[in-house]
């Protein structure tokens, strides 16, 4: 072989390198670039009740690890592309509005994700996941209406000669829920026995009836509770007949 068949076959394998080079470096940057979706990862969520939950992870992600309520995986693919596919799994769980904060809830694990990140550096991207046992709003909310009302569970109570009125806020099943019973002593008769679900808004507790008994006593369907120093004062006092002041 000659020095100019010697110099082509070199020049073709140099071609055929630069070729390679450059489909690797077009390969790499589809990878980097491209949506392959999420994977929903089934993990050990040793932090409250030992249970297992669900997160979704960008596909190829390695390296999880936990510390607490936190999460972490690594990725080799680019910032951007991550950021798209952990917020198309966060659209498929149920968003949570307090705090002036939007967080996700999936009920199927009873966790709720109050804070995701996606840090990246020139070579590998970390996503990252905060978590909170439960419905991270009710617990919010549970803490919040307690200390409003010095207590969320309990009876509260008020009689007289005329009439006995209780009214039992309370969280059950992962709802806020109530029950209000008004007696008259002078037969016993049952003057109202409603349950239904109960809120908090501007200092004031508004209970919404779903159910009720009443008896010759007309009774709204909502009724709102001016809140004082811990005790629930009955806005429009449909009880006025037995009673000057419903205070519980």
């Amino acid at each position: 072989m000659d020095n100019k068949e010697k110099l082509c076959v070199l020049n073709k394998k140099g071609l055929r390198n630069i070729f390679i080079i450059i489909l690797a470096f077009i390969l790499i940057f589809l990878f980097k670039v491209i949506s392959f979706g999420y994977d929903v990862k089934h993990m050990k969520y040793t932090f409250y009740d030992d249970k297992f939950i669900n997160l979704g992870v960008p596909k190829f992600s390695f390296l999880m690890q936990n510390n607490d309520e936190n999460y972490s995986f690594k990725s080799f693919r680019s910032k951007g592309v991550l950021e798209k596919e952990v917020k198309k799994y966060l659209n498929t769980l149920e968003d949570l509005s307090c705090n002036n904060t939007i967080y996700y809830y999936d009920e199927d694990s009873d966790i709720t994700i109050i804070d995701y990140s996606i840090i990246s550096n020139p070579i590998y991207s970390t996503i990252s996941y905060s978590l909170k046992n439960g419905n991270y709003c009710d617990n919010f909310k549970i803490k919040e209406y307690g200390d409003v009302l010095g207590s969320l569970n309990g009876v509260r109570y008020i009689e007289n000669n005329d009439i006995y009125i209780s009214f039992i806020p309370s969280y059950i099943d992962n709802m806020f829920v109530s029950n209000l019973k008004a007696i008259r002593k002078s037969d016993n008769i049952v003057l109202e026995d409603s349950s239904g679900s109960f809120e908090i808004k501007n200092n004031e507790l508004i209970y919404f009836r779903e159910n009720m008994y009443e008896e010759n006593i007309n009774i709204p369907k909502k009724s709102i509770f001016k809140i004082k120093d811990n005790k629930l004062i009955l806005k429009d006092n449909y009880f006025s007949d037995y009673i000057d002041e419903v205070i519980l």
